[in-house]
C-alpha cells in the first residue's frame, strides 16, 4: 500500500523508491495515522486536514518549551514524522503492568513537573507562544450544560439547577487560579517509557493538550495509575493546591458530561458521572467549594468535607 495522496513524503525527507509498506493504523476525514516501514527505517506518520491542528502545533510549543516529547524526525505543513515505538531502540509503549509500578509513577511525575513548570513560564511569555490553546473549562458553558441536562434528564435534579446558577462563579474561581499546560488524556495506551535507565516517561498523543490549573492533571493521572505507581507519583509530583481541588471536582465531572453529551452514542465512561449528578455529589461539591472560599480559601479544607 502506498501513501495516500494528500500527504507528499519529500517534504518528510522520506524517498518515495525507499518505502516497503506503509499500514494505516487510523483513517478519518480528519487525520491519517500510518506506519511507514522503508530503507530509511519505521516511523509513524501523522497528517492532519489542517496545518493549524492542535497536535501539530502542541508538539512545536513543546519543542520550543524544552518539554520532552517522543522524538519527532520531521514537521513539514500539516504532518509530522515520529518514532514507532514498536521498533525504537530508546523508547516503548507502557502496559497495564507498568501502571502499578513506582519507578513509572516517579517517571510520569517528572515529565508532568516539567509540563507544568514549561506552561507556567509560556503563559507569561510576552510572545505569547501559548495562543492557540484554550482553558479545557471553556467547553463548559450554560447552552453547552443545558443540553447536556436534557440528553441526560438532569433538568430537575438539584445539584444539575446549582450547576447552572454556580457556573460562572465556579469558571472565574477556577480561572484566577495559577494556570498552565493540561495534558489531560492520560492512559498506558499515550505513554511511552525509556528502555534505558534511570526510567523516563513521555505522554504522547496531544488532540485533548489545553489549559488549566496543575490539580487537574494530577487528577487525571491519579485515576488511571494503581497501587506503588499512583503513590510514587503522588509523592514526586508533591503538593496540590486545595482550592484548585475543589474547584476541579465539580467543573471535571461537568466537562466530562458535556463531552460524552455530544456523542452520537453515550460511552459507557460517563456513567458514574450520570450517577454522581443523581447521588447528589455533584451538589455537594458545589457547596463544598463555596463555603470554602467565603471562608477565606485558606489552603487547609479538610474540616469542610
Amino acid at each position: 500500500m502506498s501513501l495516500p495522496p494528500q500527504i507528499n513524503p519529500e517534504s518528510l525527507e522520506l524517498d518515495p523508491s525507499a518505502i516497503q509498506r506503509v499500514d494505516i493504523l487510523r483513517s478519518t476525514a480528519a487525520h491519517v495515522v500510518c506506519r511507514v516501514v522503508g530503507g530509511q527505517g519505521r516511523f509513524i506518520l501523522k497528517w492532519f486536514n489542517s496545518p493549524g491542528s492542535i497536535e501539530l502545533q502542541t508538539y512545536a510549543l513543546l519543542e520550543r518549551c524544552g518539554v520532552e516529547t517522543l522524538p519527532a524526525h520531521k514537521r513539514a505543513g500539516q504532518a509530522i514524522l515520529l518514532e514507532d515505538l514498536e521498533s525504537s531502540l530508546a523508547w516503548r509503549l507502557a502496559s497495564e503492568a507498568d501502571m502499578e509500578q513506582p519507578a513509572t509513577g516517579a517517571a510520569v511525575a517528572a515529565w508532568y513537573r516539567q509540563l507544568h513548570r514549561a506552561g507556567r513560564e509560556a503563559l507569561g511569555d510576552p510572545q505569547r507562544p501559548a495562543a492557540f490553546l484554550a482553558g479545557w473549562v471553556d467547553l463548559v458553558t450554560q447552552p453547552a450544560l443545558e443540553k447536556a441536562g436534557a440528553v441526560f434528564g438532569f433538568q430537575h435534579q438539584r445539584g444539575w439547577i446549582a450547576a447552572l446558577e454556580q457556573l460562572e462563579w465556579l469558571r472565574a474561581a477556577y480561572l484566577s487560579q495559577p494556570q498552565t499546560f493540561n495534558y489531560n488524556d492520560f492512559a498506558a495506551e499515550n505513554l511511552a517509557l525509556s528502555k534505558s535507565m534511570p526510567l523516563r516517561a513521555v505522554v504522547f498523543d496531544y488532540d485533548c493538550f489545553a489549559l488549566g490549573a496543575a490539580y487537574s492533571d494530577w487528577r487525571n493521572v491519579t485515576y488511571s495509575l494503581r497501587g506503588a505507581a499512583k503513590a510514587s507519583f503522588q509523592a514526586a509530583f508533591g503538593p496540590v493546591s486545595e482550592k484548585e481541588r475543589l474547584l476541579d471536582e465539580p467543573l471535571s465531572l461537568l466537562h466530562g458530561l458535556v463531552v460524552a453529551s455530544q456523542r452520537k452514542v453515550t460511552s459507557k465512561w460517563a456513567d458514574p458521572l450520570v450517577g454522581a449528578v443523581i447521588a447528589g455529589e455533584l451538589e455537594k461539591s458545589i457547596l463544598l467549594a463555596k463555603r470554602f472560599f467565603e471562608q477565606g480559601g485558606m489552603e487547609a479544607g479538610e474540616e469542610l468535607r
